[in-house]
């Protein structure tokens, strides 16, 4: 069983030292625990990481480390972005002006019913609103 839903904005404030760490905890849970990740998680880290070491914010090294360490952790991505709820992510995009791959996070959260770690004030308010609880409340 895992413990909550990752969104990539509390896996990104792990890595990149300005980012802050209020969600450093969750760190140690999920290394317990385990979290689970819509499909595009992985994407949207990566892309993250690799413009953070362009614009010279993450140093390769940093970059490599970051990624191992993700690695190690117990996160499982959902199977395949079909098993998405189109109908259930198009509803909370247009409800919250949430865009898909924030709704993707809220949608894994609803549908799991775990709650759901983000750094994103609009995905919070979003979940708060659909009764999805939020790590740290």
């Amino acid at each position: 069983m895992t413990a909550l839903v990752l969104d990539a904005s509390v896996a990104l404030a792990w890595l990149l030292a300005d980012e802050g760490g209020e969600f450093a905890g969750v760190l140690d849970r999920v290394a317990r625990h385990g979290a689970t990740v819509p499909a595009i998680w992985s994407l949207e880290v990566a892309n993250v990481l690799l413009v953070s070491e362009r614009n010279g914010r993450l140093s390769p090294e940093d970059g490599t480390r970051s990624i191992s360490l993700l690695r190690e952790l117990p996160i499982r991505p959902l199977t395949a972005s079909l098993d998405i709820d189109f109908g259930q992510l198009r509803t909370l995009c247009q409800k919250h002006g949430l865009i898909t791959h924030d709704a993707a996070y809220l949608e894994a959260a609803a549908r799991t019913s775990l709650p759901l770690a983000t750094l994103d004030r609009k995905l919070a308010a979003a979940a708060k609103a659909e009764g999805v609880s939020l790590v740290g409340d």
